[in-house]
């Protein structure tokens, strides 16, 4: 699995589908349609990536930049750039190293930075650095660091899954679900490639363990360096835990999930607002942690036509309100978008499903966090759906946009 990253390939864009269905919510009112548009639709083929597990980001000039985990021109994954006339173009370079990113890029300046879970000098996983070449009119791009297996004989890191936060100097944030221990770890890289860990989590094994075990999501840091991420085992129930890392290297569980309606297994990054207040989601439920360390759960989904199995984190818009995706649930059981509301009438929290995906042309399974523009348009991947000729019949995945 281990292969080279993509040069430049500019991929000429399917025709854009768009899609507009009428969505059924809970309790049986009808939500005011929403109109999804395709645009892109992965094929796996010549170049092109398939199947985005990350989300994007979003640039001032309205480009989009993801991920794929397979496809590319090597087959192992590729970094795309899908321009606003959709236009879409693999920039992972050969030089940059790794196969295989499961997490969304992060873009500094004129550098874009992300992780591969596979390849580098001891093949257990890089974190890359890309930047644009106008002479050559592509992108380059080097390994910044190699994460290293433990069959090297010191095996700190293993399967960065996550997404990458920086701080005002550059240095590099994420966590890996099975290095440190065995249990996962937090670290950082500096822009001059060493390699730090943060924090190592207690190995499942051993007794007495409290703390988190597994994390998938990455990390937020507020402006006292402290880090908060989720992990999807440990903490007093074995069910997850939400925890607060101080740059002195410090751990704190702020809570632990106790499974049922409390819920479990979180595997999304948190969403940190101005107050300090944190956001996230679990496979059943919509969670807040406030500052004061008191976790409350906002809404628990309840399957079709309803959402459920959320594996990606929230964003906020400027009213407060909370959008994201789930893996299954809506009225097809593919996968939806849905909204989280607050009602001060009712005093509680509303969740409407903006739009169920079919498993069609559309998209199925959508694991990505969603971005917003400054119009209110969402933007997000699916996983599988979009050409079902593709990825032995289940779609190789597809770029949305969700319009309000």
């Amino acid at each position: 699995m281990d292969k080279a990253g993509s040069s430049l390939t500019t991929i000429i864009p399917k025709l854009h589908l768009v899609v507009v269905v009428a969505l059924l919510v809970m309790a049986g009112q009808i939500a005011r349609a929403q109109t999804l548009t395709v645009l892109h639709t992965f094929t796996g083929e010549n170049g092109d990536g398939a199947t985005p597990y990350a989300g994007m980001i979003l640039d001032t000039e309205g480009n989009l930049y993801g991920t794929t985990e397979f496809g590319g021109e090597w087959g192992g994954g590729s970094v795309f750039k899908l321009a606003p006339d959709g236009t879409l173009q693999d920039i992972w370079p050969a030089s940059a190293g790794g196969s295989q990113p499961l997490a969304a890029v992060l873009k500094i300046k004129n550098n874009i930075y992300g992780t591969a879970i596979a390849g580098g000098q001891f093949d257990g996983g890089t974190v890359f650095d890309l930047w644009y070449v106008p002479k050559r009119n592509r992108y380059w791009g080097k390994t910044l660091y190699s994460f290293c297996v433990l069959s090297c004989g010191y095996g700190y890191y293993q399967w960065p899954t996550s997404d990458l936060v920086a701080d005002a100097d550059g240095n590099l944030y994420g966590t890996t679900r099975y290095g440190g221990n065995g249990s996962g770890d937090v670290y950082q890289v500096s822009l001059d490639g060493t390699g730090t860990v943060l924090y190592a989590f207690c190995p499942e094994w051993q007794n007495g363990c409290t703390d988190g075990s597994e994390p998938m999501a990455g990390v937020v840091r507020d402006a006292d360096g402290n880090l908060y991420g989720t992990t999807y085992y440990g903490g007093t129930y074995n069910s997850g835990a939400v925890f607060e890392l101080t740059p002195a290297g410090t751990e704190t569980v702020l809570h632990s999930f106790e499974g049922g309606a409390d819920g479990e297994y979180p595997s999304a990054d948190l969403l940190r607002d101005a107050q300090g207040n944190l956001y996230g989601t679990t496979l059943g439920t919509i969670f807040e942690i406030t500052a004061a360390g008191v976790e409350n759960v906002l809404y628990t989904f309840q399957g079709p036509p309803d959402a459920i199995g959320s594996q990606a984190g929230l964003t906020r818009d400027a009213r407060g309100n909370l959008y994201g995706t789930t893996v299954y649930g809506g009225v097809y059981d593919e996968g939806a978008v849905f909204k989280l509301t607050y009602s001060k009438k009712q005093k509680t929290y509303i969740e409407q499903v903006l739009y169920s995906f079919t498993g069609g042309t559309d998209g199925a399974n959508p694991y990505s966090k969603l971005v917003m523009d400054k119009a209110g348009n969402l933007y997000g991947t699916t996983e599988q759906g979009g050409d079902l000729s593709d990825c032995y019949g289940r779609g190789c995945g597809t770029v949305f946009e969700l319009t309000p």
